[in-house]
This record gives C-alpha cells, sequence and structure tokens, in this order.
C-alpha cells in the first residue's frame, strides 16, 4: 500500500499529496474539489460521507456526511 501523507498549505488550493512508492518521491497538486473534501473528511473525523459521486476523476457533490462518535 502507498504512503500517502497529505500536508496542508496556508492557502488550501496549493495543497500537496506526496506518494511515496518505493524509493520515488511524487508530487500531485490537487484540484479544490479534491481540497474540499480532504477538509470535509478531516472535520468529520469518524463517521460516513453518503452519496460521493465522482465526475471526471473529481469528487463532484456528496448527499450527506454522519459524524460518528467513539464510545470506547
Amino acid at each position: 500500500m502507498d504512503n500517502i501523507n497529505v500536508r496542508t498549505p496556508r492557502n488550501p488550493a496549493n495543497m500537496d499529496v506526496h506518494v511515496k512508492k518505493e524509493e520515488n518521491t511524487h508530487v500531485m497538486k490537487l484540484h479544490p474539489a479534491e481540497v474540499k473534501l480532504v477538509q470535509v473528511i478531516r472535520a468529520i473525523e469518524f463517521g460516513e460521507i453518503e452519496g460521493l459521486k465522482i465526475e471526471d476523476g473529481l469528487p463532484a457533490y456528496y448527499k450527506g456526511a454522519r459524524k460518528t462518535c467513539k464510545l470506547a
């Protein structure tokens, strides 16, 4: 499995994702829609994203996000 590290810069539109495959390192710029999805994921911490739709390889919209709480 790939090691993925997402860094949040001051300007989230320029978020970089560093993917380390064996000895090679690749840097990919994230589209603003991808940045928004990462922000939603970080905001809910634990939960589900319902009805995530992908168009042209990018997250387009989702029906809703539910946050759940860990009890143990």
